[in-house]
């Protein structure tokens, strides 16, 4: 899989921006998504994954999750659960 590099010092408006930004580098490196599915998370994801999705005409679909904290520290995201019962649990022990 080829990767791309952008000014990390660049700075977008908005996420409709970003969008539209990384829809344009991953037209330079792929050409075009045919059969693709554009999936995003809510709520961040939603609006960048749309201006994919319009540029390359591609279905575009929501994936709700919800985030799973660690028990002494909230903040400290240790999982997520998704539709259907789908989960992903990272490997952390706490001290």
């Amino acid at each position: 899989m080829q990767s791309f590099q952008f000014d990390t010092n660049a700075v977008l408006k908005n996420r409709q921006e970003a969008g539209r930004f990384l829809s344009k580098k991953i037209k330079s490196i792929l050409g075009s998504l045919s059969d693709a599915v554009i999936v995003a998370l809510p709520p961040g994801g939603v609006p960048i994954a749309f201006e994919i999705s319009e540029e390359f005409s591609a279905p575009l679909s929501i994936l709700a999750a919800r985030k799973i904290g660690a028990p002494s520290c909230p903040d400290l995201i240790i999982g997520a659960i998704a539709e259907e019962e789908h989960h992903t649990i990272d490997d952390v022990r706490e001290n």
